[in-house]
């Protein structure tokens, strides 16, 4: 059974695919970021 953090992980991945296709000024940063391995 995938632990909570993996099932947020996955649910952070799905929302952050939807807005990479979308032309607009989103970003994260600080730790969100780091933790993500999200850099814009």
């Amino acid at each position: 059974m995938p632990s909570a953090w993996d099932q947020l992980y996955a649910v952070q991945d799905w929302v952050l695919a939807r807005f990479k296709t979308v032309p607009h000024g989103f970003h994260l940063s600080g730790r969100t970021a780091l933790s993500r391995g999200y850099y814009v």
